[in-house]
């Protein structure tokens, strides 16, 4: 979870083979959130991987969120 600079609050959630990859979750107040979408929506993950995507950590970096995760990488035969 990250406290943003207005002073709101994105948290983000595993979602493992789902086909929509790391739930956003957004709030005012820690008590109420609301679901905005995904890191990475409909299949449009990173090349190298493949599924089982968990653990991850969103930061605010010089600007810019910045988001680590864990991922299956794809068979390689």
């Amino acid at each position: 979870m990250l406290k943003l600079p207005n002073n709101t609050y994105v948290a983000l959630t595993t979602t493992g083979n789902s086909p929509n990859a790391l739930r956003i979750w957004y709030s005012p107040n820690l008590i109420k959130w609301e679901e905005k979408g995904y890191v990475f929506p409909n299949n449009e993950w990173p090349s190298w991987s493949e599924s089982d995507f968990w653990a991850p950590e969103i930061h605010l970096v010089a600007g810019k969120y910045l988001v680590y995760f864990t991922a299956r990488e794809k068979s390689k035969h």
